[in-house]
């Protein structure tokens, strides 16, 4: 069971963390808003855990068992060294004037870099967001079609700011 922030506003939903307060997200909310907090079944909750291959993809290949819980395990730990591998894949873009692009991204334990080509080096990388305490993934539920979407799936990295 997963704890569920819905926002019908923005065609918006994200689970909650184990450690978050509840309270915080709610005084967030502008007042007489529709969101909603409910308790879901989610498959993808723990999918890292139960099947770290589907997840992490490549960087599993061909290694033991051991060595795949030991991988975890360093990803996990505060202090660990080897953090999450960087995920290097396209993705659609939305710039100003409401244009999708397709830019090739890397996503970093520090945060999601954007080129315009593959295979660019460190220096072509342009920061699209630093990750911090307050910034929130948020997966689409609809309203690709308004916003032109050139795909159906689709999140968003929203800043939480408590009052």
């Amino acid at each position: 069971m997963a704890l569920v922030e819905k926002v019908p506003s923005m065609k918006l939903e994200r689970c909650f963390e184990d450690d978050e307060c509840v309270r915080d997200c709610i005084l967030s909310w502008p007042i007489h808003c529709t969101n909603l907090i409910f308790f879901e079944e989610r498959q993808d909750v723990f999918g890292l855990f139960e099947d770290p291959q589907t997840w992490l993809g490549n960087t599993l290949e061909g290694k033991s068992a051991q060595m795949k819980n030991s991988l975890l395990k360093d990803m996990l730990e505060k202090d660990g060294s080897n953090r999450l591998p960087p995920f290097k894949d396209y993705l659609y873009i939305l710039h100003p004037g409401n244009k999708w692009k397709r830019r090739y991204c890397v996503l970093r334990s520090s945060g999601l870099y954007a080129s315009k080509k593959r295979g660019s080096g460190i220096s072509d990388l342009a920061r699209v967001t630093a990750f911090g305490d307050h910034l929130y993934l948020y997966t689409t539920i609809g309203g690709w079609l308004k916003d032109n979407a050139p795909t159906p799936y689709g999140f968003v990295l929203k800043i939480l700011v408590y009052k």
